[in-house]
């Protein structure tokens, strides 16, 4: 299995007035800071916020993407999480980690 690093990033908006069509637009804030793996195995970190619980998913493309859980959520005890995916046998994949709370 052959891993490519990439950046995956958390976009932020934040809606200044409600009644307006202007919004405010903040740097993207890097969200996942690592992936590794070995064999069929992925492993993402995240930074993450303590008590809050994070959900893994993939997807095989991003042209039309039907995203499935990996493994079951996890609640955060730190400032980062890390997150597995113990059957990741396919070529290829594409990851993310959504807080559920």
């Amino acid at each position: 299995m052959t891993f490519f690093r990439s950046t995956v990033y958390l976009a932020m908006l934040t809606i200044v007035c409600s009644s307006c069509a202007t919004a405010t637009k903040s740097r993207p804030e890097r969200f996942i800071t690592s992936v590794s793996g070995a064999k069929d195995t992925v492993i993402l970190s995240a930074k993450s916020t303590s008590g809050k619980t994070y959900q893994l998913q993939k997807a095989s493309n991003l042209s039309d993407p039907v995203w499935e859980n990996v493994g079951s959520p996890i609640t955060a005890t730190a400032e980062s999480v890390v997150m597995t995916d113990t059957n990741a046998a396919s070529l290829s994949a594409f990851y993310r980690i959504i807080p559920l709370n």
